[in-house]
């Protein structure tokens, strides 16, 4: 999901064990893992569906916000930048 002018600043971890990956934070999609520029890392389900249950989101604007506007952008509702 792509929006123009944004800009995500993705960012993973590795384990190493003996110079050789055993875990990483990396998983299914480019939301999941740790907290990025503007994307919001893992989020508990739960936490997903009680806004979609109080219809303050739908589908679309739910996964906006979570690609767009969340992480460091959604902490400091100023910038994605440390």
């Amino acid at each position: 999901m792509a929006d123009e002018g944004v800009i995500h600043g993705g960012a993973s971890m590795c384990a190493m064990l003996d110079g050789k990956s055993v875990e990483t934070t990396l998983g299914f999609a480019g939301v999941s893992g740790l907290l990025m520029a503007t994307r919001s890392g893992d989020v508990p389900l739960g936490a997903l569906c009680c806004p979609l249950r109080r219809k303050l989101f739908d589908d679309a604007s739910l996964e906006k916000m979570l690609y767009n506007r969340s992480g460091l952008l959604g902490l400091s509702d100023i910038s994605g930048d440390m």
